[in-house]
């Protein structure tokens, strides 16, 4: 609820910055500013969920983001809007990375997949909202009920939400684990003869627990230090850098630039059609095809999806640049390509390319560095997103529009391949180091 509430000043903004006549490359930094944030949150993250639990971490994100969300709809000049986007950017990292490390701890594995890609789902809702809102209400009120979507999750969390088993257990609250277990699997009956649903996790989850005390008792070094040697294992570096380059190709295929600068772009391309509503037809085709992409996942494995993905990306911009150009060079027919293309392209990248990067930083790496780990990959992928909005702007004047974003989607298509295998030999590698964390159902099906 926080990210999608954290994207609400987008559109507003976006208004705001024009009528102030401050050009492109201002407009460009308001809009970046967010990105910058996350990384920063990400990092500070990671060791906050490791000190007070990834719910007590979720509720701390809070507090920046309500605070963020009051400066900026009380704000009387551009640096208090500035600051309020500062901190709504930290506290997207505060509530995402736990989040996904959390849904990794307790679903399980059939399950898991699914219930991570409704993140992007909620980011759709909010993103589509956004526009709504931004199209017939003031952005101080936009502002004002940003505020409340951010209050409202922290009450529902406190008395809904166990905190996270292996989290109680990593810190010696056994008790704890086992009354936040039978919360989590409360509606599953125990067989005849056979341990329930609660009583096999929290078997499991004790196992891993004694592997990684009996790992940093060998090594005899501190906490921070058998993290550090952790990373330098095979099961932490590889699924780092497979999801650095996995994030590479999403950021630079310009799904989020079309995503931010959706009303700006919809302006100069000068089709005829409405931005405002064009925009929200975006947002309103991102919320459906995220919600098509939870069943996709569970139906269909990552790599043909990542690989449809990726084409139907390459197609679809391809179609609406060369229609771009066309009508930038006085062509009146087929003005409405442009936006159809866009809408499809939206649309194929929901399939895989969008969703699945995400739903991967914390399910790659065991337990013992599962929070840190997932807050620097999601500190990478922010930092990219950063580099490609900056970019933007510089390679459409340089390469000609969306060129540039075409070519980055076809090469992902050739990388997938290559990713997969990579993926398939880090995953053996970790079943070999560690017992896996959930026990999976006879029946679960391939995430």
């Amino acid at each position: 609820m926080k990210e999608s509430a954290s994207r609400m000043l987008l559109y507003p903004l976006e208004v705001l910055t024009k009528a102030m006549s401050n050009g492109r490359n201002s407009r460009m930094q308001y809009l970046s500013i967010i990105v910058v944030a996350v990384p920063i949150g990400s990092l500070i993250v990671g060791f906050l969920m490791e000190a007070f639990g990834r719910i007590r971490t979720l509720q701390l994100g809070a507090i920046p983001c309500i605070i963020g969300w009051i400066l900026i709809a009380t704000a009387q000049n551009i640096p208090m809007i500035l600051v309020g986007r500062l901190l709504t950017g930290l506290a997207i990292a505060t509530s995402t990375s736990p989040s996904i490390v959390y849904i990794t701890e307790v679903a399980t594995p059939d399950l898991r997949g699914s219930l991570m890609s409704f993140g992007p789902t909620l980011a759709s809702l909010g993103m589509l909202l956004s526009y709504l809102k931004g199209a017939y209400l003031p952005w101080r009120l936009v502002a004002w009920l940003a505020t409340i979507y951010a209050v409202v999750p922290l009450f529902l969390v406190q008395f809904f939400v166990p905190e996270s088993p292996v989290w109680l257990v990593s810190k010696g609250r056994i008790d704890d684990a086992k009354k936040s277990l039978a919360r989590i699997y409360k509606s599953e009956e125990k067989g005849f003869g056979k341990m329930s649903p609660a009583e096999q996790a929290f078997t499991t989850i004790m196992k891993e627990n004694e592997i990684k005390l009996s790992e940093q008792r060998r090594s005899k070094r501190g906490s921070l230090s058998t993290k550090l040697r952790a990373f330098l294992k095979p099961t932490g570096w590889k699924p780092m850098i497979i999801l650095i380059i996995f994030f590479l190709f999403q950021q630079f295929s310009g799904i989020y630039i079309t995503l931010f600068y959706a009303v700006t772009w919809f302006q100069e391309v000068k089709s005829g059609v409405n931005e405002y509503t064009a925009s929200i037809l975006v947002g309103l085709t991102r919320f459906l095809c995220s919600m098509v992409n939870t069943w996709l996942l569970r139906r269909y494995k990552r790599r043909p999806l990542c690989i449809i993905s990726a084409l139907g990306m390459a197609v679809c911009m391809s179609v609406s640049g060369y229609f771009t150009l066309q009508i930038k060079n006085g062509s009146e027919s087929g003005n409405w390509v442009p936006v159809l293309g866009l809408l499809l392209y939206v649309c194929t990248s929901m399939i895989g390319m969008l969703t699945i990067p995400w739903t991967m930083t914390a399910e790659l790496f065991g337990s013992e560095i599962r929070g840190v780990a997932q807050s620097v990959s999601y500190a990478m992928a922010n930092v990219l997103m950063f580099a490609a909005v900056q970019s933007y702007r510089d390679l459409s004047t340089l390469l000609g529009e969306y060129f540039y974003n075409n070519t980055i989607a076809a090469g992902a298509d050739a990388k997938a391949r290559r990713r997969r295998a990579k993926r398939r030999a880090e995953q053996k590698a970790q079943a070999q180091a560690s017992v896996p964390l959930n026990p999976t159902p006879k029946n679960a099906e391939p995430v």
